[in-house]
């Protein structure tokens, strides 16, 4: 019983320790990152500590067992001996009996016979009793051995927790600072820099799926296609319904002249998300370099209805009436693009080639002089913003 008190007191012990941590670390969130990090740091120390002296105590605790095991085993022997004694001293007393009862009998020694009958019988009895008590004793035993096995249990269960808490608080620390890491790649003019940043952090937590596409973006614009292309593979890996990273690695596709990947990659972004402007416009591009006007055109026509406010669409629906030959309703569209931000050097640079078109087929030379003068006047003032 000295056994179980102890066990029990060291389980009481580290609970109060192991729940008095976790309340520690829900105060992190109000934290600063810094100090979230280092509190976290501390914790895993303190965990890591409780279960080294746990582990201890756990290998001292079955040693005990083990010495109580045996004791427990010894005394069952001696008892089941004892019993055996006792079994054995009974039957050869019953056929003592049996043999003396006849002889007894003649002698006709009725007195002495009672009182033989009387001594076996109480013999019998203390056997009873003792065979009671040793089973007894037994059955005790095995019950301490069962609440020490349960306690063992126990302990063991509390060292598993002390360990998934711990790596809980390690992976905590860990994202805590990749997410700084992401923070300051975010406000990092130098892009080699920020895609050191962005790779410590993907180091800190392999599944940061903003972290592969933001760098991936990066080493496009370095002209690390191929780079660029594995990170964002690994992002859409991760997280395989966002819409954007299906979007980005189109855009890198189509760059790569491969049309027919960007097209499909642009698919499963408005398949994920059916509101995805940019998506309708930059698949209208692709299915344009690919001749297929009709296509293109309705894309263009939905990017639009989505969003009338963007020059950008109204400028890719003019480069598609300008490939179907209408440089009338190119031309309105490049005005239209031109009036919402007038400084769109692409629109101004599209407008101008749609004017020198236009002039080319045009008789009247008064309107062929206005077509060439406003082509220029858009293509120097597409220079000067460059």
């Amino acid at each position: 019983m000295k056994l179980k008190q102890i066990v029990l007191g060291l389980m009481l012990l580290i609970c109060l320790n192991a729940f008095g941590q976790q309340k520690k670390t829900t105060t992190l969130a109000a934290q600063p990152q810094k100090v979230e990090i280092q509190i976290l740091e501390e914790t895993i120390l303190q965990l890591q500590a409780e279960n080294q002296f746990l582990q201890k105590q756990l290998e001292k605790m079955e040693k005990e067992v083990e010495i109580y095991r045996e004791d427990v085993r010894t005394k069952e022997a001696n008892i089941n001996s004892e019993l055996s004694h006792w079994l054995t001293l009974m039957g050869i007393m019953m056929a003592v009996v049996g043999v003396v009862i006849p002889f007894i009998l003649n002698k006709r020694n009725e007195k002495s016979m009672e009182k033989m009958l009387e001594d076996v019988k109480k013999q019998a009895d203390s056997a009873e009793i003792q065979s009671k008590e040793a089973t007894k004793q037994a059955d005790q035993a095995k019950k301490a051995v069962l609440e020490i096995e349960e306690l063992k249990k126990n302990v063991t269960e509390i060292k598993e927790k002390i360990n998934k808490d711990t790596e809980t608080a390690e992976k905590a620390a860990k994202d805590a600072q990749a997410s700084q890491l992401f923070s300051q790649a975010l406000s990092e003019k130098d892009a080699s820099k920020a895609i050191e940043l962005y790779t410590h952090a993907i180091e800190l937590k392999p599944d940061f799926s903003e972290a592969y596409n933001n760098r991936g973006n990066l080493k496009s614009d370095l002209g690390d296609k191929e780079g660029a292309l594995k990170d964002y593979d690994l992002a859409i890996t991760i997280k395989p319904n966002d819409a954007d990273l299906y979007y980005n690695r189109g855009n890198l596709k189509s760059s790569l002249k491969d049309k027919d990947g960007a097209i499909k990659d642009y698919d499963k972004a408005i398949t994920i998300e059916p509101n995805y402007a940019d998506a309708y416009n930059n698949r209208a591009m692709a299915l344009l370099e690919l001749w297929k006007f009709n296509e293109a055109l309705n894309d263009a026509n939905i990017a639009i209805e989505k969003d009338k406010n963007s020059a950008y669409y109204y400028d890719t629906r003019g480069q598609i009436y300008m490939a179907m030959d209408e440089y009338e309703k190119a031309l309105g569209e490049f005005d239209r693009a031109l009036s919402i931000d007038d400084k769109y050097v692409d629109s101004l640079k599209n407008r101008a080639k749609c004017c020198r078109k236009m002039a080319e087929k045009e008789n009247d030379v008064v309107k062929k002089d206005a077509l060439i003068t406003k082509a220029e006047t858009d293509e120097k003032k597409a220079e000067s913003i460059k």
